[in-house]
């Protein structure tokens, strides 16, 4: 499980969540088993019976996202897996049409995934919308030791022949309508 705090926050900030399920009916019911958790209810008792004048947070904003076939499950580098010191980017591509989100999602497999391994982004995962706001759209979370690694690395993968070949090919024009991404830095307890 991932927990972050955005290194740059707006206004009040936010916290992010990544949970992975291995099914849609784990993730349907995980709320329920965590609620009716009475070690749980004990630990969270204090946040659990805040005021409304004094709220824990403005509001939750849960999604539901599909594993990309190029990777179905989390990925953690090595550095990630130490727990040394590193950063994650959570970037968002909005679609204008459900058919064209479906062939950005083809245009990673097919090829774009890899590219962000080999020149060391670090990826941890990629995910198709399926609940959430702002739909059609796709997230995929990547990463680097620090803010300048990071930013080498996506040099690398602006001048990558594949990439190149992916964004130039007709089948994968005018996917996109809108990115946006936000900087993150685990929390202490984050395992990612």
């Amino acid at each position: 499980m991932g927990v972050f705090n955005e290194l740059e926050p707006k206004d009040a900030g936010s916290v992010r969540v990544l949970i992975p399920h291995l099914s849609a009916d784990s993730a349907a019911m995980a709320g329920l088993r965590i609620n009716q958790d009475a070690e749980y209810q004990k630990a969270g008792a204090a946040y659990f019976q805040t005021l409304k004048a004094d709220p824990a947070f403005d509001r939750v904003d849960s999604w539901l996202l599909l594993a990309f076939e190029g990777m179905p499950r989390l990925e953690l580098p090595a550095y990630s897996r130490e727990r040394k010191p590193r950063i994650f980017e959570l970037r968002t591509y909005e679609s204008h049409s459900e058919a064209k989100a479906i062939r950005k999602v083809q245009m990673f497999n097919a090829g774009e995934i890899n590219v962000m391994r080999e020149v060391g982004l670090g990826p941890i995962f990629y995910g198709q919308a399926l609940i959430g706001r702002d739909l059609p759209h796709l997230t995929y979370m990547v990463s680097g030791e620090d803010r300048e690694v990071h930013k080498k690395h996506w040099g690398a993968f602006g001048g990558h022949e594949v990439w190149n070949r992916l964004k130039n090919d007709p089948q994968f024009a005018d996917t996109v309508s809108k990115i946006s991404n936000v900087f993150l830095a685990p929390t202490e307890y984050s395992q990612i």
